[in-house]
């Protein structure tokens, strides 16, 4: 989950537009809160609440992001 949002906060961050910087600062924060070295201790229903968070982020970012971009593509 760390590498991946890392991953696209990355590919966010050199897009155009303040959109892609709030996609970059929102996996930011995803990837620092999955990071495996230093792990945040919170309770367990706690984190299902921010895992919930999470996947709608991810799904946000392909309905309206990466969707868009194939749709763009392939015209």
């Amino acid at each position: 989950m760390c590498g991946f949002a890392a991953f696209l906060a990355f590919v966010s961050w050199q897009g155009e537009g303040s959109i892609s910087k709030f996609w970059s600062a929102a996996f930011g924060v995803v990837a620092v809160l999955f990071y495996p070295i230093f792990p945040v201790y919170l309770r367990r229903a706690t984190w299902f609440d921010i895992d919930i968070g999470v996947a709608i982020i991810f799904a946000a970012h392909l309905a309206f992001v990466r969707l868009k971009w194939l749709k763009l593509k392939g015209s």
